[in-house]
């Protein structure tokens, strides 16, 4: 087992290899965008002047998952402003009736692979299947059977009323 908690990606003579460079890239890519968000912060108390409108709800719904799974107080000393206007938000009391009691991640949680279970080996193998009306045709049938062709209105009069 990883000291950190990582699932190894590659298993090699001379040990595991367990950081991924697309983790690193989020990661980076995560603490971008908020050293951004924070710098916005530094003016205003909320992302829009001095009110919470629909861009905070957005915003702080969606921070509210990475405060619950990843962003430790370590992560987030970096960014204070964030971490300011995130619990002030969630402490609203409206937001609290939503989204309940939030919780800082003391940890970033390790990420666990799950082996299936036969049973559900069994149902991925499994080819759907179709019941099949017998009474109705099917559509493919429909569009290639051919009609029939409309009869000419003269032939369903006798002779005699044709030549007359």
């Amino acid at each position: 087992m990883n000291p950190i908690g990582k699932v190894p990606v590659l298993k090699t003579p001379d040990g595991s290899i367990f950081e991924s460079n697309s983790e690193e890239a989020a990661v980076s890519a995560l603490k971008r965008a908020l050293g951004t968000l924070n710098t916005h912060l530094a003016s205003t108390k909320y992302l829009v002047e001095h009110l919470i409108t629909l861009a905070d709800n957005i915003v702080v719904c969606n921070l509210s998952i990475g405060f619950r799974m990843i962003m430790t107080k370590s992560f987030t000393k970096e960014i204070p402003r964030v971490e300011r206007y995130f619990w002030t938000v969630v402490n609203q009391q409206n937001f609290s009736k939503i989204l309940g009691k939030v919780k800082q991640a003391k940890s970033i949680l390790a990420v666990q692979s799950k082996k299936p279970t036969q049973l559900e080996k069994t149902k991925a193998n499994e080819e759907p299947t179709k019941e099949v009306n017998k009474e109705e045709p099917s559509l493919v049938e429909k569009e290639t059977t051919p009609k029939p062709k409309a009869k000419n209105p003269l032939d369903l009069l006798p002779p005699s009323k044709i030549s007359g």
